[in-house]
């Protein structure tokens, strides 16, 4: 009995998921011009190109990587598995899916950074289905809309999600996983390049995730090293990708930092 109520309850669940995907990929209008300008589809796949000022070279004030992960990297892999036309992408692909396409990525996408860390960091030994926060995200209106679309906002929530159930094994786990250590480093990096606003809401969990890991002053050290090698290699990646886009010299230092 508990079994099969257990079984209902998830398939309501991903029914309702379900229908969050795909009705508020299709919610007419939007919340805000950001929505276009950070999530790429302009940047990216524009008729023609329209290059926000916060993307054009001689501004340079946000990383690529944000719409590179929200927009072309589903576009370019949903185009090369249709494989429709000729031409490039931009030309292969309609202007429904330019739209629509990264919308129910981000909800997949959200599905799995936000709504499956946000199951482990609340259920408890008696959970039976998913639990009343699950059902209260999934079906809140904020969540249909801004989880649903290519913002830079939704991406840095569900890095805030991610963060905090890493956080939560790396705190309860009777072993120090420098695995995870390190992977925390690389989530900060990626998270702060997608936001720099995500420093204020990381910070107290990446700084309590390194005293609360550390008995002694050598393992304080040892601790923070390895966040910072794990920060340092995403950071340093990101602003080499970053440097290339917007046309930087490696030889002369003239490297593009933009969170």
């Amino acid at each position: 009995m508990i079994h099969h109520f257990k079984r209902s309850e998830w398939i309501n669940y991903a029914i309702i998921e379900i229908i969050r995907i795909a009705v508020g990929s299709l919610l007419p209008g939007y919340v805000h011009p950001d929505e276009f300008f950070q999530g790429g589809q302009d940047l990216f796949f524009g008729c023609p190109s329209l290059i926000p000022w916060e993307f054009e070279q001689k501004n340079a004030l946000r990383s690529i990587f944000p719409p590179t992960l929200l927009t072309w990297i589903p576009l370019t892999l949903y185009s090369s598995v249709a494989n429709e036309g000729e031409g490039t992408i931009t030309n292969k692909l309609s202007g429904l899916e330019i739209l629509v396409l990264p919308r129910i990525f981000c909800g997949i996408l959200s599905l799995i950074m936000v709504h499956a860390p946000l199951y482990f960091l609340t259920r408890t030994s008696s959970t039976v289905g998913p639990t009343s926060t699950m059902w209260l995200l999934s079906s809140s209106w904020p969540t249909w809309v801004f989880l649903n679309r290519p913002f830079t906002n939704g991406l840095e929530t569900m890095f805030l999600a991610v963060l905090l159930q890493v956080v939560t094994i790396t705190l309860t786990s009777p072993t120090r996983d420098q695995i995870r250590m390190f992977a925390l480093g690389v989530l900060f990096a990626l998270a702060v390049f997608t936001r720099f606003t995500f420093i204020f809401f990381g910070s107290p969990i990446f700084v309590a995730s390194i005293l609360r890991t550390s008995s002694t002053l050598s393992s304080l050290i040892k601790n923070a090293g390895i966040y910072l090698v794990g920060f340092m290699i995403a950071a340093l990646t990101i602003v080499a990708v970053d440097t290339t886009y917007y046309g930087g010299e490696y030889n002369e230092w003239n490297l593009y930092v933009a969170p």
